[in-house]
């Protein structure tokens, strides 16, 4: 049975003048929901995201800048908001380091357990063969047996030792990679200031440089995960150039960008750079110190 539709907004009760609340936005339809409608709603709501997040994607890959002047502009419901787009890219480039078959190497900040592996390995081999001497004479054999025991034992604490050292190792990987995104995080609105003092003559709200750091944050979690993906198919991802081929260009990126958002010349905009990747390279290591410290401090 099909119910007539209500002369007032279901959603905030305001006078209905037509298909649309002119309060609320709200189109004007029964309380009983249909599966059609349920349907319509959901294919609509995911085109809707899925034409925005297409309109977002393409030009912050290949228009640097674009999306901070079109926010900045006021253009803003045809794109993706720059927040929604930093956690929505963040949280794939996190997965894909989650999910990299060479996790450990791309995040590599404890001693290499191949090395502390050889040094067990030599370690084991010389006690072995010291403990497998043997004299000719009984009384050097007899006092040779029991340090012989004394050496295996002394062969085995080692071993055990490095076994360890290679549990607490992976333990504090764990904890930085579980640090990493609220690290991130915490440092856009950092990388925000350094260009708020780099512009300050520009007079130019801090909430800009906000939007800015976001987008630009977003392309460098894109491009390195799309390389994480690429790496997990190589067998020593640590021999390949891409990492330092995509790190050149988010550097060419970010010029442009700032040339594009700032007006300013390219000689300007180069130094500016130069100031900005040195201040925030300087927070960046301090912040990985903290979390290093702090993944040890917990374990």
């Amino acid at each position: 049975m099909n119910k007539s539709k209500p002369d007032h907004c279901l959603n905030c009760g305001e006078k209905l003048r037509g298909e649309f609340c002119h309060h609320c936005g709200q189109q004007n339809k029964t309380t009983d929901a249909t599966l059609r409608q349920l349907l319509r709603d959901v294919l609509g709501d995911f085109f809707a995201f899925d034409s925005k997040f297409f309109n977002s994607i393409v030009p912050l890959l290949i228009r640097p800048g674009f999306l901070s002047n079109e926010y900045s502009a006021g253009k803003r419901i045809r794109y993706v908001s720059p927040f929604r787009l930093y956690l929505f890219i963040s949280f794939f480039f996190f997965l894909v380091l989650a999910t990299n078959p060479h996790q450990a190497k791309i995040i590599k900040f404890t001693s290499d357990p191949v090395a502390l592996s050889d040094s067990a390995s030599v370690a084991d081999s010389t006690m072995e063969n010291s403990g497998n001497s043997k004299n000719d004479s009984t009384q050097q054999t007899a006092t040779a047996i029991p340090d012989s025991l004394h050496k295996d034992a002394g062969a085995g604490e080692i071993t055990k030792a490095i076994n360890k050292a290679e549990q607490k190792a992976d333990l504090v990987r764990q904890k930085i990679f579980d640090y990493m995104p609220n690290m991130f995080f915490l440092l856009l609105p950092v990388f925000a200031l350094i260009l708020k003092i780099l512009y300050t003559r520009r007079k130019i709200l801090y909430v800009n440089h906000f939007i800015f750091s976001l987008h630009f944050h977003s392309f460098t979690f894109l491009t390195f995960g799309l390389v994480f993906i690429i790496l997990g198919f190589f067998d020593d991802p640590e021999s390949s150039i891409l990492p330092g081929i995509v790190l050149l260009i988010n550097s060419i990126y970010l010029i442009f960008a700032m040339k594009k958002v700032y007006q300013q010349s390219l000689i300007k905009t180069i130094i500016k750079f130069i100031l900005l990747s040195l201040n925030y390279v300087i927070v960046m290591a301090v912040s990985l110190l903290a979390v290093i410290g702090i993944a040890i401090y917990l374990l």
